[in-house]
């Protein structure tokens, strides 16, 4: 994973859906909902691999370059490195906003 964050400059912040779901209560937010999706993304990110290494290479190199399509190319190998091996993982989360008590209209 710190090959893939010095790769692209990333820098993160990676907590748990458990965490975020502490964050929104923090905030205010009812009715918290968290959903892994890390199954799912392994797949998608696995297929758009597949994608930037293939069909969609050539034409990656005629609109960015040689150098930047390679990139492209070893973002996504990264990426999927380390989400086979649980590095990185997706969700969602939401969260609904209280409704407030009483409303006085005068």
């Amino acid at each position: 994973m710190y090959y893939w964050f010095k790769m692209e400059g990333l820098t993160y912040a990676l907590e748990t859906l458990d965490d975020y779901a502490t964050h929104f209560r923090h905030c205010g937010f009812i009715d918290i909902e968290t959903q892994d999706a890390s199954d799912w993304y392994r797949v998608q990110a696995s297929h758009e691999y597949d994608l930037v290494k293939g069909d969609l290479y050539q034409p990656m190199v005629e609109l960015l370059g040689q150098e930047s399509a390679d990139h492209f190319v070893e973002n996504w190998r990264a990426m999927v490195v380390v989400c086979n091996k649980g590095e990185m993982r997706q969700g969602y989360s939401r969260g609904a906003e209280p409704r407030a008590a009483s409303c006085a209209l005068d």
